[in-house]
């Protein structure tokens, strides 16, 4: 039996070694973001209410408001979604608008700041929706 585990050992070691080796390195590298926001072509808004969400292509990063931000963001390297909503702007019995936006595929690169401009439009939505 003793011989047998001589035997063995060493090939469950380089099994288990080799497993390792396979694992996806995480990648810490950051960059920066910049988001700046336009409403349908309107000047002086104040934006200090709005919300801002940064989603990564894997995972999700709670939205926050605009004035709680500094900016430029530092984020990890990535492709993202930047989407941005005002605070309701009218409601009826079915539907709820606001004015929202986002710009998809966002490629944020290591020691780089990326800036991106979102252009909200009025959008309603159905409540059952919500």
């Amino acid at each position: 039996m003793k011989n047998l585990l001589y035997i063995i050992g060493p090939f469950l070691c380089l099994a288990l070694w080799g497993c390792s080796s396979d694992e996806p390195k995480i990648d810490n590298s950051t960059g920066c973001l910049i988001v700046n926001l336009q409403q349908d072509g309107e000047d002086d808004i104040d934006f200090s209410e709005y919300s801002v969400a940064i989603i990564p292509e894997k995972g999700y990063i709670p939205s926050a408001p605009i004035k709680d931000i500094e900016w430029p963001v530092e984020v990890y390297v990535g492709t993202y979604t930047i989407a941005a909503a005002s605070p309701k702007v009218s409601e009826t019995e079915t539907t709820e608008s606001w004015y929202y936006g986002e710009v998809k595929d966002v490629k944020v690169l290591k020691d780089h700041t990326t800036e991106v401009t979102i252009t909200l439009t009025l959008t309603e939505y159905p409540k059952a929706d919500l």
